[in-house]
């Protein structure tokens, strides 16, 4: 792979996340009740948004986790300058704030380091750029991508026609970019551990440059 784009102006120490586990809450509040499917799905929603509620705090920015919304899976609410991303999973949310900089756009992904990616499943989101390391940890390949995904996702229809899916996407020494333009890097990926309520989560990120967008 030929990586012509220069990231070295960007620092991945920029970012701000915050994770918060239900393990360690009492109760869902009532304004996060019955808003969803289920209650599980209602903790999920709530979690995230509590999450970026606290990354919000760690800049100084008061956003109650009811108040927390993010306008086009890309920044928060009448604030284009706060890029913002969150996820979920089992019992847990984590949310992303980044000021914007030398990157339009970030994504993040949550994942349980014990989940087993199901046999077969690979071939969906695989491909032949992708990195052979990579490769060999299917979840944590699967979870990059997740973050990329959603970082890219906002300004996909300037780069390709087609439905944008997991497969079009490379993961290659810490850069992501389109299958259809392996050679063409189009931001940064990084991944993080952290141990929460006895679990350990894959945090995975992903920042899209300015650079990227003609």
């Amino acid at each position: 792979m030929t990586n012509n784009a220069d990231f070295s102006n960007i620092k991945l120490m920029d970012i701000v996340y915050c994770i918060e586990s239900k393990e360690l809450l009492s109760t869902l509040p009532e304004s996060f009740q019955g808003i969803k499917k289920t209650p599980v799905h209602d903790w999920s929603h709530f979690l995230s948004r509590k999450a970026l509620s606290g990354a919000l705090e760690t800049i100084n920015i008061q956003v109650k986790p009811e108040d927390v919304k993010i306008e086009r899976h890309l920044h928060i609410e009448n604030n284009q300058e706060l890029l913002a991303s969150l996820s979920h999973t089992d019992g847990h949310g984590v949310g992303l704030v980044v000021q914007k900089g030398d990157f339009i756009s970030v994504g993040i992904d949550i994942e349980l380091r014990e989940r087993k990616v199901k046999e077969g499943i690979n071939k969906f989101y695989f491909n032949d750029h992708d990195s052979l390391e990579l490769q060999a940890d299917p979840l944590l390949l699967w979870s990059l991508k997740e973050a990329a995904f959603k970082a890219l996702s906002p300004y996909i229809e300037t780069l390709q026609e087609k439905t944008f899916v997991l497969k079009d996407l490379w993961i290659n020494d810490s850069h992501f970019g389109l299958v259809s333009n392996p050679s063409r890097a189009l931001g940064m990926v990084d991944y993080a551990y952290e141990l929460r309520a006895d679990d350990l989560l894959l945090i995975s990120f992903a920042l899209l440059a300015d650079v990227t967008i003609d």
